[in-house]
């Protein structure tokens, strides 16, 4: 999915089968979007509940500006998905994504380099 209207509801990496019963279980993401979509992210960190759900999201774009988003004030560009993003294993499945867990430290390391520099 390449919407931005259809994505910041839904994460664009999440087919029906990912949502499963078997969540996440919490932790920290970081997904990188294989494609030629010079308005698209091309980098995703996200926050993860233990229920699935987002708590923080930053986006990382191809010129290298960021946005981050923590449920407050969601635009078009960015928003935290209304439904669990479902099992890594999923997502990283999929061809045009690579994904990874990461530590918290790292997460926080984008999320305050996004707040001092970046958009969101």
């Amino acid at each position: 999915m390449t919407n931005n209207t259809k994505w910041k509801t839904v994460p664009f990496w999440i087919s029906p089968t990912c949502v499963a019963a078997d969540m996440t279980g919490g932790g920290y993401w970081k997904v990188t979007w294989h494609h030629d979509f010079k308005e698209e992210p091309v980098i995703l960190f996200s926050e993860i509940r233990e229920d699935g759900y987002e708590v923080r999201k930053i986006q990382e774009y191809r010129d290298g500006h960021l946005l981050h988003k923590d449920g407050t004030d969601e635009t078009a560009e960015i928003g935290l998905s209304e439904i669990p993003v479902g099992r890594i294993e999923d997502v990283a499945a999929q061809s045009e994504f690579s994904a990874f867990v990461i530590s918290k430290a790292d997460f926080e390391s984008m999320w305050n380099c996004a707040a001092r520099h970046g958009d969101g």
